[in-house]
């Protein structure tokens, strides 16, 4: 039976009708077991609940079964027996065995008993035994409509806070995510019980639903129908999670392709978004008049008249007639602006929503164009509240991408990997989101440096509007921050924001990425690097704005890429480039005048905390003047006094210093410079399962190196009390001679990450004066990745400089600043050609060693 429904659905067959058939197929299979099992029909009766009680059954779907027994049956065997036969035929069987007294007693403490039994189907047995059942449930004080509706309603909501309320999860669950099958399921459930039937079509004749949402209903089912089915055959298992490598053979099963801008599986997945978010909307909506119905009825109404368009009835919104759009189209965009300068307003009714979705047809150039109508979008964002709960529901809606056609197209957009864990559009929107809460005081803990900042941005609605068109240029190929930038300027144009403000946004939008590229990417002590930037960004103005788009781009990316080290170097970053232009043009002196300037904040920190017994001169004879500006003054008057407090005959130091993440450690470590002595650091690291995101490598004259690392927990382990003395224990063993742990070639791979084995890129480019090349590896991320690199270091004789350890999602973009061990360059001691070829090589090489 299975194959063949296999082999129908593949070739094209109807989902509807295959659902239905297996369904009819499972009756028949147990009905006739059932004959032959049970002599008497009069003491039993067998039932399908839950999904088989419609009719529905997947490929590997449970088959919820309700025994319904007379009391003096309780101790027959025969009901076991025939249970285990189900089980021995390997039937996913789940199943209870009740009187009908228990059964009216569990349906009376819990809600999932009554939702099934309100649609038990009966397959087989005593039609009177039936009836009683019915008779029994039937009882108004049995869940009443009101107290049921609002316990579907609490069970939705919970479903849709665990899946933090939003549809476009990386890996969604087709059945319990926002704007899935379950809330399909809600309705129907609530219909049942309040109106007695589960026929939409009844619905509609009684004004819940219109033709269209009606039609959204089924063709999103039928839709979510198909995947479901789709990935039991593939997982062999009921499975609901749609995870990348079955949304990679689906999508290839449905017939999806790549094209330029969006790959089969991203489009795919585009159709996917776009339906729940559809479902979601027609759920909201049903429920809104759900609650109107059920728990208002009767309810006194208050009605506050807005203007002649608009009044409140009960905290909610609506036109005052049903022509007001068509009237005056401009109130597409009023009613949102309405919204957003109270707050006394709930929401929107689900009549008005219906109009506004009716209209969406007004919405064309004359409206775009309409100077009023862009008066009112600007205002909308400089208005003190709800702004992005506005710009949401003008997405769900259908208004935003109406307005903005460009936002239309990427609207349910994904993009395949794991570093952007949401679709373009809900991206933005929390972008939005995160720049709005940087305003607010109540969120000064997730951005406290980025409160400053933006007090110093004069118009926060050029700041939205690069926000909302940072990303817009993405799926059609190409570079979506010029696409971007084009389309940015022309909407600028179309609202009237002058010519200046318009180059702002256009600047904004072309260099989004910019400040966090460089960030993780370049040497912040360096700086030249500082004046490299600060020559792009050209004012004070820019930086600000700049500052606050970034740091909501990579929070609303991923929040887990959002840290304290992130934040520090963003911080470092800003911080110098300001300073640079407040002290004028970049020149010759300048990286000196910057390292005399830290040496003397460095001596005034020792002095005010009555540190005397530093010998900086020392310090600074010794070390590099690169190593100084690497690390602010406070840092290093912690590493001076550090050096001169290790024990007397010790072989070296290992030094924690505290920074404001628990996860994050700045580890420093001062010994005698030996090979290898990184590579075994690293190592140890690796056994630790801390990731390391930056490393600076540094020999003094005096034969002593002078090593820093910056290091992070793994977001999935358990911070144990005493990891500080760990840390340093095992790190001192390295440096006090001891065999260091042999890295481990055999580590754990995470599910997503092996479904991204992205082969090894490998470039290293031309020396500087100073004989130092900047290697960069791109690569599949994996646990010990930077073991294995350090490990070829040493084999190659490569000598490591620095290190900026980046990872996005499944992929990893590292840069290692190096010579060869006897400090000439690479292009002079080999071939680096070959070089390259080999490392990539071996990186390769360890791939699969790594994803077993």
């Amino acid at each position: 039976m299975e194959g063949a429904l296999a082999d129908q659905f593949w070739a094209g067959g109807d989902v509807e009708t295959l659902v239905r058939e297996r369904a009819t197929f499972i009756d028949a299979f147990l009905c006739e077991l059932w004959h032959h099992w049970f002599e008497y029909d009069d003491d039993c009766a067998l039932f399908a609940v839950g999904g088989y009680g419609r009719g529905e059954l997947h490929p590997k779907s449970d088959i919820d079964l309700l025994i319904l027994i007379k009391e003096r049956l309780r101790s027959n065997d025969r009901i076991g027996e025939f249970i285990r036969l189900l089980w021995d035929l390997n039937l996913e069987i789940g199943h209870s065995v009740r009187t009908v007294r228990e059964c009216k007693s569990e349906a009376t403490r819990d809600l999932s008993v009554m939702t099934a039994l309100v649609e038990k189907r009966l397959l087989i047995g005593s039609s009177r035994l039936a009836q009683k059942l019915d008779r029994s449930l039937s009882s108004r004080f049995l869940w009443p409509s009101k107290r049921f509706f609002n316990g579907k309603l609490d069970e939705q909501n919970t479903r849709h806070e665990h899946y933090s309320d939003i549809e476009y999860g990386l890996e969604p669950n087709i059945k319990s995510s926002p704007g899935g099958l379950r809330d399909i399921q809600t309705i129907s459930w609530i219909t049942q019980k309040h109106c007695e039937t589960t026929d939409l079509s009844e619905l509609v004749e009684r004004g819940f639903l219109t033709e269209n949402e009606c039609q959204i209903l089924l063709d999103g089912r039928h839709f979510l129908w198909r995947v479901r089915f789709a990935l039991h055959l593939l997982a062999q298992r009921k499975e609901d999670q749609l995870y990348f490598d079955h949304q990679r053979e689906i999508a290839v099963r449905f017939g999806y392709e790549d094209s330029d801008g969006l790959l089969a599986v991203e489009a795919f997945m585009r159709d996917y978004y776009r339906r729940v978010l559809e479902l979601r909307e027609v759920n909201d909506i049903l429920i809104q008049h759900f609650t109107e119905a059920i728990l208002s009825k009767n309810r006194r109404v208050v009605v506050e008249a807005i203007d002649e368009n608009f009044r409140i009835r009960n905290h909610y919104i609506e036109t005052t007639a049903g022509d007001v759009f068509r009237r005056k189209p401009s109130a597409l965009m009023e009613i949102f602006v309405i919204m957003a300068n109270r707050t006394d307003i709930r929401g929107v009714r689900a009549n008005t929503i219906r109009q506004i979705r009716r209209n969406l047809n007004l919405i064309d150039d004359n409206f775009r164009f309409d100077p009023e109508v862009g008066r009112l979008f600007v205002t909308l964002l400089k208005s003190p509240y709800t702004v992005v709960s506005q710009l949401t529901r003008m997405r769900r809606y259908g208004i935003l991408g109406a307005y903005i056609p460009e936002f239309g197209r990427i609207i349910g957009q994904m993009q395949h990997d794991l570093f952007h864990i949401y679709t373009v559009d809900a991206h933005t929107m929390t972008l939005l989101r995160n720049l709005r809460r940087m305003y607010l005081p109540e969120y000064e803990d997730l951005f406290p440096f980025l409160r400053d900042v933006v007090a110093k941005i004069p118009r926060i609605e050029l700041l939205f509007i690069a926000g909302l068109f940072h990303d817009i240029g993405k799926g059609r190929g190409g570079n979506h921050s010029s696409l971007g930038a084009v389309d940015a300027g022309r909407f600028c144009e179309q609202v009237g924001i002058t010519n200046e403000d318009r180059d702002l946004v256009v600047w904004l939008v072309q260099r989004h990425l910019f400040m966090s590229m460089t960030s993780q990417r370049e040497d912040l002590s360096d700086p030249a690097n500082i004046h490299k930037f600060a020559t792009i960004v050209q004012s004070t103005e820019r930086l600000h704005y700049l500052m606050a788009l970034t740091a909501a781009d990579i929070h609303a990316t991923n929040p887990k890429e959002w840290n304290a080290w992130r934040e520090s170097l963003l911080i470092q970053l800003y911080t110098s480039t300001l300073a640079m232009f407040e002290h004028g043009e970049y020149g010759p002196n300048e990286r000196l005048e910057a390292v005399e300037r830290r040496q003397q904040e460095t001596a005034v920190i020792l002095e005010e905390k009555g540190v005397k017994n530093v010998d900086l001169d020392f310090l600074w004879n010794d070390v590099s003047p690169g190593f100084v500006l690497s690390h602010e003054a406070v840092t290093l008057a912690e590493i001076a006094v550090a050096i001169v407090s290790r024990p007397s005959g010790s072989n070296g130091l290992v030094h924690l210093m505290d920074v404001a993440d628990e996860r994050l450690y700045t580890i420093f470590i001062y010994t005698k410079d030996r090979p290898r002595l990184f590579a075994d650091c690293v190592a140890v690291l690796d056994v630790l399962n801390l990731d390391v995101m930056r490393a600076n490598i540094g020999t003094g004259t005096s034969g002593y190196c002078y090593d820093s690392f910056v290091v992070m927990e793994d977001e999935n382990n358990l911070v144990p009390k005493n990891r500080k003395s760990e840390i340093r224990d095992m790190l001192q063993n390295v440096i006090d001679g001891h065999t260091p742990p042999v890295r481990r070639q055999h580590r754990r791979i995470s599910r997503q990450l092996k479904q991204f084995n992205r082969p090894a890129r490998v470039t290293i480019t031309e020396p500087n004066e100073n004989g130092i090349s900047r290697l960069e590896v791109v690569t599949a991320d994996r646990p010990g990745l930077l073991a294995l690199i350090s490990t070829l270091f040493v084999e190659f004789n490569i000598e490591l400089h620095q290190a900026r350890i980046t990872t996005l999602g499944e992929r990893a973009e590292d840069i290692f600043l190096v010579s060869t061990t006897d400090h000439t360059s690479l292009a002079t001691a080999t071939d680096v050609d070959d070089l390259r070829a080999r490392l990539t090589d071996r990186i390769n090489a360890e791939l699969p060693l790594l994803t077993h």
